[in-house]
């Protein structure tokens, strides 16, 4: 038997009026912007590279 700690928000008995305070997620959605964007900076580099290099 599985015992779940954790609830998805539409099994709290309230869930449609679901409340959050965005100052506790900003810094953190923040960092996660900022990084994959320069993951993507990354990811791209390459192809703009060997584009460069193939002429």
């Amino acid at each position: 038997m599985i015992n779940r700690l954790i609830q998805y928000n539409w099994q709290y008995e309230n869930w449609a009026n679901f409340e959050y305070d965005s100052s506790i997620i900003d810094q953190i959605v923040i960092r996660f912007a900022l990084e994959t964007g320069e993951l993507k900076g990354m990811i791209e580099e390459p192809k703009i590279n060997t584009k460069v290099l193939s002429f």
